[in-house]
Formats: C-alpha cells, sequence, structure tokens
C-alpha cells in the first residue's frame, strides 16, 4: 500500500506509522499546507492534479490518511477542505471523508448527528447573542461545561456554576467573535472513558484526573487499560459510523448519580500514543492493517 499521510513529516504520529510500515507499505508525509490544484478545460493537456510535488501527484497514492488540520485563515481552511473533497470525487480513498471531518471538527453539528442517530449526549446549547445564552444557562440548570466549538484536548473549557460567571464568560466568548457553546456538567466522579475506533475494531482507556474534572490525558489525567463493555463498543461503532467515520476516538463518561452513558464528542484524527503505551498494543500497525485489507 502506498500511504499518503496528511501531517508534518516530525510529527509522531506519522514517525509511528512510518516505523509500522517497515518495508511492506510505503507511507509519505504531506503537509496541508502545501496542497494545491490545477484545473484545465483541455483534455489533451494532463494536469499534475492535487500535488505537492508534481512528479508524484496525490492520485498516485493509494489512500490519504487525513490527520489534524493545521490553523489558517478562512480562505485557506475552507480550501484545503475543497482539496480533499476535490480527491475523494476523483475516487481517492480519504480517510476519514471530508464531510466525516467537518462534522467531527464542528461540536455543535457531530451532536446533532450523534443525536438523530440514537447516541445519548448531554443536554447541550449555543447561542450567538447574551439575552439567549443566559436563558439557556438556566434551562440547563448549571453547572455547564463552556467549550470552544472548534478545539481539542480539553483546552478552553470552562466550568460555569452560577449567574455572575456565566455573564462575564459569556461575554468574552461573544466579544472574539464566537457562539456560546455550553453543556450540562456531567458528575463523571473525574474519570471517563476515550474509545479508540479503527474499522469494526473498538480499543479503550480509562482516563482518570485526580486533581481536575477534565478526564483528557494533556491536561494531567492518567490511563488505565479497560475493555469495554458490549454497550459502550457499540456506542462508539455507532457514533463513529453516524459521521461515515473509519477512524475515530469517541469521548464517553457516565453520570455517577444515575449511571447513563454520554457521548461527549467525537474526534476524527484522534490521538493514539496514550492509548497504545496504556495498552500496550501497536495502534499504527492496526491502522496500516486495516486502511490496506479495506483497499
Amino acid at each position: 500500500m502506498k500511504l499518503c499521510v496528511l501531517s508534518p513529516a516530525d510529527s509522531w504520529h506519522f514517525l509511528d506509522l512510518q516505523r509500522a510500515a517497515g518495508i511492506e507499505h510505503q507511507v509519505e508525509s504531506v503537509e496541508f499546507e502545501t496542497l494545491g490544484d490545477l484545473i484545465f478545460n483541455d483534455s489533451v493537456v494532463s494536469p499534475t492534479a492535487l500535488a505537492h510535488d508534481p512528479r508524484h501527484p496525490l492520485e498516485s497514492f493509494d489512500c490519504v490518511l487525513a490527520r489534524a488540520m493545521p490553523a489558517g485563515s478562512l480562505q485557506q481552511v475552507i480550501f484545503r477542505m475543497d482539496v480533499l473533497l476535490s480527491l475523494e470525487r476523483r475516487g481517492l480513498r480519504i480517510v476519514n471523508p471530508p464531510r466525516t471531518i467537518e462534522m467531527a471538527v464542528d461540536k455543535y453539528l457531530s451532536l446533532t448527528v450523534l443525536r438523530r442517530h440514537g447516541v445519548p449526549i448531554p443536554a447541550t446549547a449555543v447561542s450567538q447573542g447574551m439575552s439567549d445564552a443566559l436563558r439557556h444557562f438556566q434551562i440547563l440548570n448549571g453547572p455547564v461545561v463552556l467549550k470552544p466549538m472548534f478545539g481539542s484536548q480539553g483546552r478552553g473549557l470552562k466550568r460555569i456554576e452560577t449567574l455572575e460567571a456565566a455573564t462575564q464568560q459569556f461575554t468574552e466568548v461573544l466579544a472574539a467573535g464566537n457562539v456560546i457553546y455550553q453543556q450540562r456538567f456531567i458528575d463523571h466522579g473525574g474519570f471517563d472513558f476515550r474509545l479508540l475506533v479503527i474499522g469494526d475494531e473498538v480499543l479503550c482507556m480509562k482516563r482518570v484526573n485526580h486533581h481536575n474534572w477534565i478526564t483528557n490525558i494533556a491536561q494531567g489525567a492518567v490511563g488505565y487499560p479497560h475493555l469495554p463493555t458490549p454497550r459502550e463498543s457499540e456506542l462508539a461503532l455507532t457514533a463513529a459510523r453516524a459521521i461515515g467515520a473509519q477512524i475515530a476516538g469517541v469521548d464517553l463518561v457516565y453520570d455517577c448519580a444515575t449511571q447513563q452513558p454520554y457521548v461527549l464528542e467525537i474526534n476524527s484524527a484522534p490521538s493514539w500514543q496514550a492509548i497504545a503505551q496504556v495498552l500496550q498494543v501497536d495502534i499504527a500497525k492496526r491502522i496500516l492493517n486495516y486502511l490496506a485489507k479495506a483497499e
């Protein structure tokens, strides 16, 4: 298999895939910033379309694995997604597909899709103005978690318990030109589960934070092996399939009072460094095997 990884050549995930590939697969790095296109009307001309290097167009790969897109202007981000969509329409396999990436990166959009597919999610409100946001805060009956609608790894999360604090935080969000995305806080007892979906396989670790309610490894949580229950695996697979993800990270918590499970969000470019170490599993090898078999 000839695999293109949309990721910097010095990123941990690309290097891990390259290690796992050995001599069995050809794995090359291409950065999002280098994507471009040549468009011709004259069918006689053979375009080197969508090539990071004119001598090696992306269409020469068997598969493109899209990792997290770097920050950019609105035009840059839209163009990069357009390139992936154009590649997909030309028959190149993109994992995950462009529409999946769009849904996963947008917390509001992904939650509406998950809810439509019967996946339990926390009560959530999104507002563009202060009066609506404060009304939603009261309806959610706090505490709530204020989140950036686009974000990952637990960055920018704030737990809000009072109307006064909500007014202050919402004012800052609106001043920055953002929407207010608030979610009812689920008392999860300081732990959650990260489920990694690779095709039909589900791997899982329990993440525990003894010092903070935020359970991301990047925010100080510690990972432990966990064998997912049939229900947990079902929820992870349902969530992934709802947005069309072949590889996904699903975050799940249980309400301490009711033991009701909730899917908090889904990631279409999940990190696997922590779960590979915790489970002592070669995740990169499993991803490569899945991509090769699913060709």
